[in-house]
């Protein structure tokens, strides 16, 4: 190999070389429970993207719809995001007050979950962010037994 031949191609490699780190940004993954998504990254309605976006949406087995996608859970398949109007043995809409706007707040209603006016005390769907539940009726934010969400109680959860 000649001289200048091996020179250009140090000096491509090192070219190639030399800008650091990849970046995942602008680039879609496909996720779902067998498949993650890189580091820093969130997966939401099948595709990886930054999970500080301040999307509104919500936790769905081992992924994220983001609005207006819901979470089906039909109790057979696993949970996944669908679109609204779809028929659903669960179906979450909210799972915390974030996912609500203006004075609203995360109701579970059966097996389904929505953003209300007004929800009793007992029936508040919460995340772990804290002031979600109210402090002297149901201060306490645990798991439902057979449920993908959180309500609010008035006992410690177990």
């Amino acid at each position: 190999m000649s001289k200048i031949v091996a020179c250009w191609l140090v000096a491509l490699s090192w070219a190639a070389c030399s800008y650091g780190s990849p970046s995942f940004d602008g680039v879609e993954f496909h996720c779902d429970a067998r498949h993650g998504c890189p580091p820093g990254q969130k997966c939401s309605d099948g595709l990886c993207g930054s999970p500080d976006l301040g999307l509104v949406g919500v936790v769905c087995g081992e992924t994220f719809c983001s609005a207006p996608s819901l979470c089906c859970d039909d109790f057979i398949n696993p949970p996944r995001c669908v679109q609204p109007g779809i028929s659903c043995a669960q179906l979450l809409e909210c799972d915390g007050k974030e996912d609500c706007e203006g004075n609203e707040t995360c109701c579970a209603s059966g097996n389904d979950t929505e953003c209300v006016a007004t929800c009793s005390a007992n029936r508040t769907v919460c995340s772990l962010a804290e002031g979600q539940c109210p402090s002297g009726e149901a201060p306490n934010c645990c798991r439902v037994t057979s449920s993908m969400y959180k309500e609010c109680s008035a006992s410690p959860c177990r």
